[in-house]
């Protein structure tokens, strides 16, 4: 039996058991551990409206007092296992969060409590995923009070200690009412200090979250300035590039280039970025990361950073010609490829090789790179072409993502075509089917 499958009947169950008008706790226990048992075996999970529907239904079962403390653990681990199945998922139970702040708040007095580390792991994925918050409700304030507290006052190698600053890191993050919440309240200079000696802390982890935390709450206050100076943004590169080339897993690795890129919003860390001193063997070894084995969502995340870093002018000099030195020809060809193979809309895999390619092939031609390296942009044209090919025979082009794929490919074609000879390969790669599929969409996005 599939998960997907089982999980209407066992939101049924559960609510009609929380709500006491039938079922025999056995029976749901068994059910529930059937399900986690397909979730620990199933690779994939779609992310349709109905599994969004009976995941929330769930999650509103958790917060009733006398459900009982099995039925609930098993809810958690089924709940952890299936968002961590679909990065998109736990995005999409943003809503939840009030409903999971709850559930935890009725065990609080007692942080060893079974149920205590499930359900802040749970808050943590969906508070990661979410868009920011745009209002602070009672029981959310309840749950940031209790972030904070526990933040500076547990011992650093409490197993709760990752999950508590990176569910206020994701709260925080991009969020001007949690922002200005957690600075409001009284023992907020507690809470950073706890922050800053989290920097030293041996989980890799731990020090993203918490950096990501220090970034959002006080980056332009005076301790934002003695923490992001220059000396120290230094400091912070070297772990990033670090981290990235250790590879301590994909979540780490994940909350790492989502650090490096807000930092990146900032025109002085931009600055400071380009002054570092071991910025080229740096970007060769970013670059580098590319040629390995990763998972579409990895590499998928490196091509975005990749893509950031090409928005700085003078970096996108150097990694242009880094590129297309040869030096890197493995990882060129890995991009070229993932762009003209069919990948999953989830790991926006072909979206990002398409805009990297697009950076690559913009820089060439106005360099005068292009001249020199006819076979990289052969290798570019080609890869282009395969994907507006694969998008066009492979998809609905109403879809906004393969759109968007076409539309950056396209770039990468047009770009090409500034060099006479790559405009004369187009003519002869480029087929009436692909014109005319390229047409109708324009036609389709234009109304």
């Amino acid at each position: 039996m599939e998960l997907e499958s089982l999980l209407k009947p066992l939101s049924l169950k559960l609510k009609m058991f929380s709500q006491k008008s039938s079922g025999d706790p056995d029976e749901v226990l068994l059910e529930l551990q059937r399900a986690v048992k397909l979730s620990c075996t199933s690779v994939e999970l779609r992310a349709s409206a109905d599994v969004v529907h009976y995941l929330v239904e769930i999650i509103s079962t958790l917060s009733v007092h006398d459900l009982g403390y099995q039925i609930k653990l098993f809810c958690l681990d089924l709940l952890n296992n299936v968002v961590a199945m679909d990065t998109t998922l736990a995005g999409q139970l943003q809503d939840t969060i009030p409903t999971l702040s709850a559930a935890l708040q009725q065990h609080t007095e007692k942080l060893d409590h079974p149920l205590v580390l499930p359900c802040l792991q749970l808050l943590h994925k969906v508070a990661y995923r979410s868009q920011p918050l745009t209002l602070v409700v009672p029981i959310v304030e309840k749950l940031l009070r209790f972030l904070g507290h526990n933040i500076h006052s547990l011992p650093n190698d409490s197993p709760l200690i990752p999950y508590l600053v990176g569910t206020l890191s994701s709260l925080a993050h991009r969020s001007v009412v949690v922002q200005v919440f957690v600075k409001e309240q009284p023992k907020v200079k507690l809470l950073y200090r706890a922050l800053v000696s989290f920097l030293s802390h041996s989980n890799l982890s731990v020090i993203v979250y918490s950096l990501s935390a220090l970034l959002s709450l006080c980056f332009n206050e005076s301790l934002g300035d003695k923490l992001f100076s220059m000396q120290n943004v230094h400091q912070t590169f070297q772990l990033m590039f670090g981290m990235l080339t250790k590879s301590p897993g994909y979540l780490v690795t994940e909350h790492a280039i989502d650090l490096f890129l807000d930092l990146l919003r900032h025109d002085k860390i931009r600055q400071s970025l380009c002054s570092y001193p071991h910025l080229e063997q740096s970007l060769y070894t970013l670059v580098c990361l590319i040629s390995l084995s990763l998972d579409d969502l990895s590499a998928s995340k490196l091509l975005e950073l990749l893509d950031r870093l090409m928005c700085i002018q003078s970096i996108r000099s150097q990694l242009t010609q880094l590129v297309f030195s040869g030096r890197c020809h493995v990882a060129f060809q890995a991009v070229s490829q993932w762009g003209g193979i069919g990948h999953s809309e989830t790991s926006r895999l072909q979206l990002n090789s398409m805009k990297f390619l697009k950076n690559l092939a913009e820089e060439a031609m106005a360099s005068g790179l292009a001249i020199r390296h006819k076979s990289e942009m052969t290798s570019l044209l080609t890869a282009a072409v395969a994907m507006a090919t694969v998008a066009a025979e492979n998809g609905d082009l109403s879809s906004d993502y393969k759109a968007c794929v076409m539309a950056e490919s396209l770039a990468v074609v047009l770009t090409c075509c500034q060099d006479e000879s790559q405009k004369n390969r187009v003519v002869q790669s480029i087929s009436s089917e692909l014109c005319y599929s390229v047409y109708t969409m324009s036609l389709r996005h234009a109304s």
